[in-house]
């Protein structure tokens, strides 16, 4: 029997590097599982933080809305009850305004400019009418009043003119009695 030759590689160095190769296969496979957990842990706790992010911001958006709607009530409130105010206000003006013209007795004014003033109803002969022959109108050019006097005829007739002489002879008469 020949004696066996040798191996290019003892028997021995190739299982340790076999099993070299195996505990870095496996080196590699932890961290690589190890990384992946880190990495699925970090993903989750971002989705996390973005969820609870966003429900805080609908949350205060939310609540931003309530308290707008609190602030409009509040103010609709306020105009209402200052509108009361202000009706109740008219009710006590008109009330005080009817005091007033109630409190005007023209009798007592009448009376009194007859008594003590001497006054008296016109008579039917001492009442002049006068007729304007004024003409009022409304430039539209120049947005501005136009007064005109279109006098065809006297202002006075010739009867008021009788009538106002022989109303002064008798007070001349009156007067030199």
């Amino acid at each position: 029997m020949e004696a066996a030759r040798p191996l290019g590689y003892p028997y021995n160095a190739d299982v340790e590097y076999h099993n070299s190769r195996l505990g870095k296969v496996d080196k590699l496979h932890t961290n690589y599982r190890e990384g992946s957990e880190k990495h699925l842990r970090a993903k989750r706790i971002a989705f996390f933080l973005k969820a609870t992010l966003g429900i805080i911001a609908v949350f205060g958006c939310l609540s931003l809305i309530v308290y707008r709607y609190a602030m409009i009530n509040e103010v609709k409130y306020n105009i209402y009850s200052l509108q009361k105010e202000v009706n109740a206000l008219n009710i006590t003006i008109e009330e005080l305004n009817t005091k007033l013209d109630g409190s005007i007795v023209l009798d007592k004014i009448e009376q009194e400019a007859i008594d003590e003033l001497g006054m008296q109803y016109p008579q039917p002969e001492q009442i002049v009418y006068l007729n304007s022959h004024w003409n009022y109108s409304l430039d539209d050019d120049e947005t501005v009043v136009i007064a005109t006097n279109d006098v065809e005829k006297p202002l006075i007739d010739e009867s008021t003119v009788n009538r106002i002489k022989s109303f002064a002879v008798k007070i001349d008469d009156v007067i030199n009695k």
